[in-house]
């Protein structure tokens, strides 16, 4: 007899596109296709079902509590699989005596429904988020607007942060899709759910339950967006850089009245090629410099930084 028998979990290989396409078929509206049928029997009973779906969640949100069942051998590859029933052609070992040359075989890894049918798995494109400071935590915004099905993050967590709070304008988060693992402190949450998201608002933020600051945190590779037809993008992590805004003043040169390009922007002081200050009068969004003729350098703040411009009354 021979047996084939691989164990190796493959982190990441059951996604949030996985969960969706079961979830569909469970509801009626989306049929499996041929190895698909054998990828979706995760728990290997030979029956596919709810607990089914739910040992992919867990293997999404705990993989390393639910590593689920070894590899699942198809021995004759040419094997057709249109049904449920399809599932009993699957055998544990074949015997030396049926082969007549030779032996072809396929290795489905449970719970990969969406790649059962490849040969080779492809390269998926990637969404660029966006991570911005807010308050204790941080938030994360896409850079531009973007539909999506569903979400599936995977975030390390600093060792000594074990209270935090996700929060969303898009969605919630029921407590059996969010874990925190307690050796590698790994946040995981999963999100099915279809979403319109904005450019100018947050996909979501963490922050700590405490309220103390929370330090940097790491993102994990199997963070991901679901799109249209179980299409997913890994999610690639960018930092905000706050660009500081060049403080303009027009006419310049001038007269003596300026006009700023930033209302908001405070002036402090104003002086000449001497180090003298000069006396002056700032009005919403323009400036009347009272001195003679010549080049004046003006000392703003904007946005809490500071800038120097110079101008030339005429």
């Amino acid at each position: 007899m021979i047996t084939c028998e691989y164990s190796k979990r493959m982190e990441g290989r059951v996604d949030i596109a996985d969960l969706k396409l079961l979830q569909d078929y469970i509801f009626g509206l989306k049929k499996l296709e041929k190895f698909q049928w054998v990828a979706a029997d995760a728990d290997g009973d030979k029956k596919i079902k709810i607990s089914d779906l739910s040992l992919i969640k867990k293997n999404i949100i705990n993989p390393d509590q639910n590593s689920g069942n070894k590899w699942q051998f198809i021995y004759n590859s040419d094997s057709s699989f249109n049904s449920v029933s399809d599932l009993k052609k699957l055998r544990d070992e074949i015997g030396i005596k049926e082969l007549s040359g030779q032996l072809r075989f396929k290795a489905i890894y449970p719970g990969d429904i969406t790649d059962a049918n490849n040969k080779i798995s492809t390269v998926r494109s990637k969404l660029i988020i966006e991570e911005r400071p807010h308050m204790s935590g941080f938030s994360y915004y896409t850079i531009a607007k973007v539909l999506i099905s569903g979400i599936q993050i995977s975030i390390e967590l600093p060792k000594n942060v074990k209270n935090i709070e996700v929060q969303s304008d898009y969605f919630d988060i029921s407590p059996g899709n969010m874990s925190i693992d307690p050796v590698t402190n790994v946040l995981r949450f999963v999100v099915l759910q279809d979403m319109d998201v904005s450019d100018e608002f947050p996909l979501f933020t963490i922050v700590s339950s405490a309220n103390e600051k929370l330090p940097g945190l790491i993102w994990k590779n199997e963070s991901k967006v679901l799109l249209a037809e179980y299409r997913t993008q890994t999610i690639q992590l960018d930092y905000f850089h706050p660009t500081e805004k060049e403080i303009k003043f027009t006419p310049n040169p001038g007269s003596g009245f300026f006009r700023i390009n930033d209302a908001e922007a405070q002036i402090t002081d104003i002086i000449d090629i001497t180090g003298k200050k000069i006396p002056f009068h700032q009005m919403s969004g323009s400036v009347e410099i009272n001195g003679h003729s010549g080049i004046y350098f003006i000392k703003i703040i904007s946005d809490g930084r500071s800038q120097i411009a110079k101008v030339i009354k005429i």
